[in-house]
Order: C-alpha cells, then structure tokens, then sequence
C-alpha cells in the first residue's frame, strides 16, 4: 500500500484509471490544493509504472511513502 501525493485536483473518474483505489483532496498549510491516492501495488515495478502514468499525464508528485499497518490505520481514523 502507497499513499501519493499530486498537486491539484483529480476528479472521482481518476479511481476508476486507478482500479478503484482511494482518492481525497486536502489543501497543505500553504493553500495549495492536492490529491492523496491511496493505491495497493505488488511491488516496486509496480509503483515505477504508476508514477510514469503520473508523469505522462503532466501531474506533479509531491509526495511518495509506503504505508505500514500503522500509516494505514491513522489515514482511516481521518
């Protein structure tokens, strides 16, 4: 499990791009819109081809980090 970070906002539809995983929008302390994916991936290889897709459709990446089962369980408590 992965939680990334892009700047802006991606609409619902992204999900479905995203096999169903989870998607919700926050501002950051500076007023900047952005989206947190939260996306179940087998392995690094994975990841790499989610972030080119990323990259390919021009969304900048703030953040990447791998959720442990206590990263996990503190996003479902927000």
């Amino acid at each position: 499990m992965y939680q990334i970070i892009v700047k802006g906002y991606l609409d619902q539809d992204w999900c479905d791009w995203l096999d169903g995983q989870e998607i919700s929008h926050h501002l950051t302390d500076q007023g900047i819109g952005v989206t947190s994916l939260r996306v179940a991936l087998p392995d690094q290889s994975a990841l790499h081809g989610l972030l080119t897709r990323l990259h390919l459709f021009n969304l900048e990446v703030l953040f990447v980090k791998r959720l442990g089962m206590d990263d996990i369980a503190d996003l479902e408590r927000n």
